[in-house]
């Protein structure tokens, strides 16, 4: 369910991203199979934020501290075990029903990620 974000009064949804990479068996689950994820889900992240961007949906956008960095040799796991590596960022944007050209975004500036460049595809060392 949406809830309103006060500033600007816009409805608003909160979620999280990760992009799956395989399929696994598990007891952890009922249907005892999951999914693998990569374990850059700041790079997952990235890619939301440039294909909004890309399709001039995005009004405003920041970043907001949502937890301690996980950084490559000390990963975080998931609840089926995955590694996976954050900044501990998430992104915030407001969409827009109308097309907003790129030269009209605004950053709001909150926190600013450092996420390393990362070529798509490539898999991080986790040790």
């Amino acid at each position: 369910m949406p809830w309103t974000w006060i500033p600007w009064k816009k409805r608003c949804r909160v979620g999280h991203v990760s992009r799956d990479i395989g399929i696994k068996i598990t007891r952890k689950s009922l249907t005892l199979t999951t999914h693998v994820i990569d374990p850059s889900v700041d790079e997952a992240r990235q890619y939301v934020l440039e294909s909004l961007l890309s399709r001039l949906r995005i009004e405003r956008f920041g970043f907001v501290r949502a937890s301690e960095p996980a950084p490559v040799g000390k990963p975080r796991f998931n609840l089926c075990d995955d590694p996976y590596i954050t900044d501990g960022l998430r992104l915030v944007a407001l969409i827009s029903s109308q097309p907003i050209p790129s030269e009209n975004v605004q950053n709001l500036g909150w926190e600013h990620t450092q996420m390393d460049i990362i070529e798509f595809g490539q898999r991080p060392r986790l040790d």
